[in-house]
C-alpha cells in the first residue's frame, strides 16, 4: 500500500498497519532517517506560510518556535523540540505547528521533506510521536479518524483513505485502500459508522479527474467501501 518512494509519514504509519495486522510493534523512525531526495525549493520555504504564529498565539504558552526549533511542552514540564534540518539533501525537512487537535490528546505539526509531506502527531502528555499522511478528520464520537491524501501522479505522497482510532498515546489502523485508478477527496463523517467522501478518477488527460460519490461503512466484520466499483 506504499507508493514507490518512502517518507517518514509513510513508515511511521506503515508501523501502525503492521501493529494492526497483527505484527510487532515498532517505534516511529525519527523524522531524518530515509528522507527523500532534493527538490529544488527547500522544506523550509515550502513551509513557510502556514499560519503557524496564529496557532501558537492560541497555545496558551504550550508551544514556543525558537528560530529553526518547535518546542511543544508536554505534560507539566517536559518540552519536545522538533528542529528544521535546513541541509541540502535527503535529510532536510521543516516543521510547523498547526493546531491542537480536540478532542483527541495530540499536538499536530505540518512536516515539509524535499519531496512530499507528512503530518505529525504529538501527544499532549507523553510526547510520543506517531506521523499520519495529512492532518485527521475526527469522528463525532472523538475516538476515531480518517485521514486521506490525494497524490495520483506526482506521487510524492501516499495516495491512500486511512481509518483508525485511538490507543492510549498513539493510534491504531483498523482499514485502508490505497487505489491507483482514482484519489480520495472530502472525506465527511456522516456518523461514527459512515463516512461519505469523493473519488475523483483519472482520465486519458493529464490534470482532469472525474469526481464519483463514494461511502465507508462499519460493518459487524469491519469497514467497508461502497461505490460503482464496489456496490
Amino acid at each position: 500500500m506504499i507508493g514507490p518512494r518512502t517518507h517518514p509519514s509513510s513508515l511511521g504509519l506503515v508501523a501502525a498497519l503492521l501493529v494492526a495486522c497483527g505484527s510487532s510493534k515498532q517505534d516511529t523512525p525519527a523524522a531524518s532517517q530515509n528522507a527523500p531526495p532534493v527538490r529544488s525549493t527547500s522544506p523550509t520555504d515550502q513551509a513557510s506560510d502556514t499560519g503557524e504564529p496564529r496557532a501558537i498565539s492560541h497555545s496558551n504558552g504550550r508551544i514556543r518556535r525558537q528560530g529553526p526549533t518547535l518546542e511543544i511542552q508536554v505534560g507539566n514540564s517536559r518540552v519536545v523540540a522538533l528542529t528544521d534540518d535546513t541541509t541540502e539533501g535527503g535529510s532536510a525537512i521543516a516543521y510547523r505547528y498547526d493546531r491542537h487537535l480536540d478532542p483527541l490528546p495530540f499536538h499536530g505539526i505540518r512536516t515539509v521533506f524535499y519531496e512530499g509531506s507528512g503530518y505529525l502527531l504529538v501527544h499532549d502528555s507523553t510526547g510520543r510521536q506517531t506521523y499520519l499522511d495529512v492532518r485527521p478528520e475526527i469522528a463525532p464520537d472523538g475516538t476515531g479518524w480518517v485521514t486521506a491524501s490525494f497524490d495520483l501522479v506526482a506521487q510524492f505522497d501516499p495516495n491512500r483513505v486511512v481509518i483508525g482510532r485511538i490507543v492510549g498515546d498513539t493510534i491504531a489502523v483498523d482499514w485502508s485502500t490505497a487505489p491507483t485508478e482514482w484519489g480520495p477527496e472530502g472525506m465527511r463523517w456522516v456518523s461514527k459508522d459512515s463516512i461519505r467522501f469523493t473519488e475523483q478518477w483519472a482520465t486519458d488527460r493529464p490534470d482532469s479527474t472525474v469526481p464519483r460519490p463514494a461511502l465507508v461503512v462499519r460493518t459487524p466484520t469491519g469497514w467497508k467501501l461502497i461505490d460503482s466499483e464496489h456496490p
